[in-house]
C-alpha cells in the first residue's frame, strides 16, 4: 500500500513537473519571438537612416560655390532644352524680373510666342528708340513690325521698355540677366534695337559676351561724335545727358568695339539726319566682321527715314540670315 502511494505520489510530481516544464518551453517560446520582433522592427532601417548611411557610403567631395550654381541652374533650366515649350510660359520670368529690380518698377514689357505652334528655339530682347529718354508703354508700338517678323521665323520676343537716362542701360542688362537664369544656357538670347535701342543692344554685347546675336537699327556707336544736322546734334545732347563724360568711354560701342563677342547686324539709311551713315562705318572699320546693310529709301517708315518695299525685304532676308548663323537647322 505504502509502495503503491509513492508510486502515485511519484506520478503526480512527474506530471506537475512535466507541466511546469511544458509552460515554461511555452513562456520562453513566446518571450523568444517577442524579442526576436523587437530585434526585428529597428533592423528596418528607416528612409532617412538609410539615406545617411548610403550618402557615407558614396561620399563625394563638397562641391564649391560655382559648381553649385552651375548645378542648380542646369537642373533648373534642363526641361527647356528636353521640352523647347517652356519658352512659351512666361510666369517663372515675370517671378525672376521681380527679385532683379527690387529697387524699381519692372519696366512694361510685352511677351510674345512664336507665331503658329511651334515652339520657340529662342528669345529675342526688343528695344525702342527714343534718345534714351522717351520711353514707356508707348513706345513698344514702334517695335511691332520687328517683332511680328522675329515671331515669324520661330523665336519667342520680349518687346519692353526701360528707365531714362543712364538707367537705360541697367534694365536691360537686368533684364537679360533674368531671361538668362529663367533659361538653360543652351536657348539663344539675341537683342534687337532701334537708334537709342540700337546702341543699348551693342552695350548689352559688350557687357554680356553669351549674347546669341544684335541687330542695330540706326543706332549710335559713338555719341560724342553724333554731328552734322541740327537732329543729330540733338542726339548727341540726349545721349550725353544720359551718360555724361562716360559717353564716348564705356557707354561707347565704337570704343568697345573688341568686346563685342556676337555677330552684328548694323543698318542705316543714307539720309539718315538722327543718326548719321558714318556711324555705322566707323563701326565696320572698328570691327572688321560686323554686317553692314544700307537701306534705300522708300514709303515704308522705318526708324528715322522711310524705306523701299525692296528693302524691307532686304533686311528681312539680312535677318533671316542672322538667326540661322545661331540656329542654323531651323
Amino acid at each position: 500500500m505504502k509502495q503503491r502511494n509513492g508510486m502515485v505520489r511519484r506520478r503526480m510530481r512527474d506530471s506537475i513537473l512535466l507541466v511546469l516544464l511544458i509552460a515554461v518551453c511555452g513562456l520562453a517560446g513566446a518571450l523568444g519571438a517577442r524579442v526576436f520582433l523587437l530585434h526585428d522592427e529597428p533592423s528596418q532601417p528607416k528612409p532617412r537612416a538609410a539615406t545617411s548611411r548610403a550618402a557615407k557610403r558614396t561620399a563625394k567631395p563638397t562641391p564649391t560655390t560655382e559648381q553649385t550654381t552651375a548645378t542648380t541652374r542646369t537642373t533648373a533650366s534642363a526641361p527647356a532644352v528636353a521640352t523647347p515649350q517652356v519658352i512659351e510660359d512666361p510666369r517663372p520670368l515675370e517671378q525672376t524680373l521681380a527679385l532683379r529690380f527690387t529697387d524699381a518698377p519692372v519696366p512694361t514689357h510685352e511677351w510674345r510666342l512664336a507665331s503658329g505652334s511651334m515652339p520657340a528655339v529662342g528669345v529675342v530682347i526688343v528695344l525702342h528708340g527714343g534718345s534714351w529718354f522717351g520711353v514707356g508703354a508707348d513706345r513698344l508700338r514702334t517695335m511691332d513690325a520687328e517683332v511680328q517678323r522675329w515671331n515669324d521665323r520661330g523665336w519667342a520676343t520680349l518687346n519692353t521698355t526701360y528707365r531714362p537716362g543712364r538707367d537705360s542701360i541697367t534694365d536691360v542688362v537686368r533684364i537679360y540677366d533674368s531671361i538668362r537664369r529663367w533659361q538653360d544656357s543652351s536657348i539663344p538670347i539675341g537683342v534687337v534695337g532701334a537708334s537709342a535701342g540700337g546702341h543699348l543692344a551693342m552695350m548689352l554685347g559688350v557687357l554680356r559676351s553669351d549674347v546669341a546675336f544684335i541687330e542695330a537699327e540706326a543706332g549710335p556707336t559713338d555719341i560724342p561724335g553724333l554731328e552734322g544736322t541740327t537732329e543729330a546734334d540733338s542726339v548727341r545732347t540726349a545721349g550725353t545727358r544720359a551718360f555724361g563724360s562716360e559717353a564716348g568711354v564705356s557707354m561707347s560701342p565704337l570704343a568697345n568695339a573688341e568686346r563685342i563677342v556676337a555677330p552684328l547686324l548694323m543698318v542705316a539709311t543714307e539720309d539718315d539726319a538722327y543718326v548719321p551713315i558714318d556711324q555705322m562705318q566707323r563701326m565696320v572699320m572698328a570691327r572688321p566682321t560686323t554686317q553692314s546693310l544700307t537701306l534705300d529709301a522708300g514709303d515704308i517708315p522705318w526708324v528715322h527715314s522711310p524705306i523701299s518695299a525692296d528693302a524691307l525685304r532686304i533686311l528681312t532676308n539680312a535677318e533671316d540670315d542672322l538667326a540661322r548663323s545661331v540656329v542654323p537647322h531651323h
